[in-house]
This record gives structure tokens, C-alpha cells and sequence, in this order.
């Protein structure tokens, strides 16, 4: 190993790879695809690393997305952003009011590129990207080619879309995001706190404003314990397995179609007594217990492991898995989370 970072995620954990560079044109993406090609390297490509845990030293090369460039264009009805995938939201919203284009404010102060916003389907308040993506531009490391998806084409859903596959995920680079955003601003103001807000005479600088202050109010800073932010999807159960839990416990859900609930997993973790809770150097957060984090020198492994403890504790009690929403990093590449937490505790 060659090259030491503990600054590429905000789990700040030390990272050592064979390679460590940084892209700012879609040629250099390329560059790297076909150096590592060449000697049988592996490659990793990151934007902010808010959701990438390394759990092993990584056997290859890392490349750090800084494509960045916003061209903005409007019809009669909508403002049309071609956004560069190394871009990053708060950078994408702040373009957005200074030149008056709103309804991305919900979104704010997540530590994440456009690009790992459209892989991942980010979301927030009731706000979910996938909203206003209207198409994405795609490099075909393998033959220099470029293709683009349309929104129906990437398939979303919950923190997830088709880029996440291991067809788009091993061999293409998201190069940009068009977004098409209503002229006709509608703040969402589903969840709390924005519903306190008046809707007929909010701005969105006061929601944007709001977002900032409760995200930092409720989150803790990664520069002081480095996190990923929320590290387990919120599960979606039956209704039937929804009314076994509320005959048991005094636990809420969001009633989804298809007979479907989504619950907290904020609640299920902290209402199975494991907030606070350490693995070595690792911890589940006191301010959030989705969150967990890096108390000081803890490794990848350590936050795996306390992320199994995690699993493994709520399903003894409410019988439900809980995913993960990082994605784990071995030597040769991702693996999956759930499987790898398997093989743990």
C-alpha cells in the first residue's frame, strides 16, 4: 500500500489503497479505468464518501470525483440544470438561490455529490431527488462510450435506482444529472419541524434555514465523530406485521400503498437499549441512534461490527432486519453489507 487518507469518508477512518487520485474531467475517469485495466487493479470511484465504509485495506485504486460545472436553462414551466456529478448538493442549492431556482432546500446540509445522490435516490423532509431527475449522462468506462437514462429507465425507489446494479455500478462513471425544477415553487412541509411552518407565506430560505439548524441540532458533526449518516434503511413491514408490533409495543408507521408500513429504525434501534452502545472504538451516537460513528480511531471492522450487534440485537426483539444504507468496501471492491455483517459477532 502506497497512499494514506483518513479524510475520504466522513467516517474518517484511515484508509490505505494502492492508488490515490483525484478526477476533475470525465478523460481522467477514463485514464484510471484503463490503468487499473492494465494492471489488474481494482477501482473505487467516490464523490463525498457519505455513505462508503471501508472495512479492509483497499487492494487498488481510489479516485476522488471533482467534476464539477452547473448550466442552467428554463422553458415557460421549468428551470433545466445540467449538474456535473462532483458537484455537491449544498453547492447544487446554493447555485439554485442565487439565481432564484427553488425546491431543493429540503435536501440540505447532506454531505453528498450529485452524482451518489442519483445512484443512491438521497432523501430528506419528504423530499426525494429521484423527484427531479429528468435524465442521467453515463460514461462507459469500458468503451469510452457515452448513453443516458431517463428518469423511467433508472428505475427508483427508496434510496436506490438501476445504478446501483452491478452492470452500471463495475463499469460506468455518472458523468452528469439533468434536473427539471418547477418555476412554480410548492415547499413540502410533510415532517416535522417544517410542518410548523405556515405555507402560504414560508420563503425558502426559511426552510433551507431550518433544515441547516435541525440536521445540525439532531446529527453530530462528522468532522467530530465520523458517520455516515443514517447507516440502516427504515424498514417496510406488512400491515399485519405492523398490528403484531402495536399489540406489543407503542411503535408508529407511515402507511404506504400495497398494504405496506415504513417504520423508524431510529426507533427500533434506540427502543432495543442501544443507544450509547461501543464496539471497541465505535459507538452507536447519543444524539441519534441511526447514526453510527467513530469515536476516535475506531476502524472499518469496528463500525461493522457494531453495525451486526445492531442487526442482530433488534431482530431478537421485534423480528425485523434492518439494512444497511452504507455501502461496505473489502480489498477488491464492495461487498454486500448484509451478507458481510453475517460473518461477524
Amino acid at each position: 500500500m502506497t497512499d494514506y487518507n483518513r479524510n475520504l469518508t466522513t467516517f474518517r477512518i484511515p484508509i490505505t489503497a494502492k492508488r490515490i487520485t483525484t478526477a476533475s474531467w470525465p478523460n481522467q475517469f477514463l485514464e484510471a479505468y484503463q490503468y487499473a485495466k492494465e494492471n489488474k487493479q481494482n477501482l473505487i470511484i467516490l464523490g463525498q464518501g457519505s455513505n462508503t465504509l471501508f472495512v479492509e485495506d483497499f487492494d487498488g485504486e481510489i479516485i476522488i470525483n471533482q467534476y464539477k460545472g452547473i448550466t442552467l436553462t428554463c422553458n415557460s414551466s421549468e428551470y433545466l440544470l445540467k449538474v456535473n456529478s462532483g458537484v455537491t448538493i449544498d453547492e447544487l442549492i446554493a447555485y439554485c438561490h442565487r439565481f432564484k431556482v427553488y425546491g431543493l432546500e429540503n435536501l440540505a446540509s447532506i454531505p453528498s455529490s450529485v452524482g451518489t445522490a442519483a445512484i443512491g435516490n438521497i432523501g430528506a423532509y419528504g423530499v426525494e431527488f429521484e423527484q427531479f431527475v429528468d435524465k442521467v449522462t453515463l460514461l462507459n468506462l469500458e468503451n469510452s462510450s457515452y448513453e443516458e437514462l431517463t428518469h423511467d429507465q433508472l428505475d427508483f425507489s427508496y434510496r436506490n435506482s438501476i445504478l446501483k446494479s452491478p452492470k452500471y455500478r463495475n463499469n460506468y462513471f455518472v458523468v452528469s444529472v439533468t434536473l427539471k425544477i418547477p418555476r412554480l415553487y410548492k415547499p413540502v412541509l410533510t415532517y416535522a419541524p417544517l410542518n410548523s411552518l405556515d405555507p402560504l407565506s414560508v420563503t425558502p430560505q426559511e426552510i433551507l434555514n431550518l433544515v441547516v439548524s435541525t440536521r445540525k441540532s439532531k446529527l453530530p458533526d462528522y468532522n467530530e465523530f465520523g458517520n455516515g449518516g443514517s447507516f440502516f434503511l427504515n424498514p417496510v413491514v406488512s400491515f399485519e406485521k405492523y398490528n403484531d408490533l402495536k399489540e406489543k409495543f407503542d411503535i408508529t408507521g407511515i402507511i404506504l400503498d400495497n398494504n405496506l408500513v415504513k417504520l423508524s429504525a431510529a426507533w427500533l434501534i434506540e427502543n432495543s437499549g442501544l443507544k450509547g452502545t461501543t464496539f471497541n472504538r465505535a459507538q452507536v451516537s447519543l444524539k441519534h441512534s441511526l447514526v453510527l460513528g467513530n469515536m476516535d480511531e475506531a476502524t472499518g471492522n469496528d463500525i461493522a461490527n457494531l453495525a451486526s450487534l445492531v442487526q442482530k440485537t433488534v431482530f431478537e426483539k421485534f423480528g425485523i432486519t434492518l439494512t444497511p444504507e452504507i455501502r461496505f468496501i473489502a480489498s477488491s471492491g464492495e461487498v454486500d453489507a448484509n451478507l458481510y455483517l453475517k460473518t461477524l459477532l
